[in-house]
């Protein structure tokens, strides 16, 4: 399986040649990064960072009350970083905090120690499938005219279909000579995922799909929201 070539280069030889772990998740990567994790290094400490990467590494100890807590290695395509997950956050997301899973982690930096990399402290571990349906907010369909027929309506209708939801759903319809014109559906909202981004990205265009999203919270009841729309 490729995923076991793929362990077998990075062991012996130190990196992946024949591609990487998170090349399946690439799309969530770039969506549920608010940070890089290479870019983590020189933030100050307590800046509120979300990332999505691979675990790589756990290693558990006994904290100063006997509680256990982990030191969690994540990994994304250009770096890595070491995530320190304390007793309480531990007991929620032990399940998730496995080697080889890929998950999306929100917490604060931890730099006191200049000479040290940045680190992570956890606030929050999510599934892929969790931040699917708790990130995103708005869904901005960007629409061609001279795209449009008849075929990929009716394909794009059963498509919005398929992923009822609660994202808000926007269209944008432009063309060489016309004025863009935003409007929002009424009757349509939608739950994105990997397969959503790419049926658009195939039928409509690269850059067609763009979202709103909100880093959640702790409680994940008042998430503060980041546009990444336009």
């Amino acid at each position: 399986p490729p995923h076991e070539r793929l362990k077998r280069e990075k062991e012996f030889l130190g990196l992946y040649l024949s591609g990487h772990p998170l090349d399946r998740f690439a799309v969530e990567v770039n969506l549920f990064s608010k940070q890089r994790l290479q870019d983590l290094d020189g933030m100050r400490d307590g800046v509120q960072v979300m990332v999505c990467g691979m675990v790589t590494n756990v290693k558990t100890i006994l904290d100063r009350k006997g509680n256990q807590m982990a030191f969690v290695t994540l990994e994304d395509y250009a770096g890595s970083t070491e995530a320190i997950v304390f007793s309480d956050a531990l007991s929620l997301h032990r399940d998730l905090l496995q080697v080889d899973n890929a998950v999306v982690i929100v917490g604060r930096t931890s730099s006191r120690d200049e000479e040290e990399p940045a680190k992570i402290m956890v606030e929050k571990v999510l599934s892929i499938d969790e931040a699917w349906q708790t990130i995103p907010k708005k869904v901005l369909l960007d629409m061609p005219i001279d795209k449009l027929n008849d075929m990929l309506v009716q394909r794009l209708s059963q498509t919005l279909r398929i992923h009822q939801g609660v994202c808000s759903l926007y269209f944008r319809v432009s063309g060489k000579d016309l004025p863009i014109y935003d409007f929002q559906s009424r009757s349509l909202k939608v739950r994105p995922n990997a397969e959503f981004v790419k049926f658009v990205r195939e039928n409509i265009g690269p850059e067609a799909v763009k979202f709103e999203i909100a880093v959640p919270s702790e409680n994940t009841q008042n998430p503060r929201k980041r546009a990444a729309m336009g």
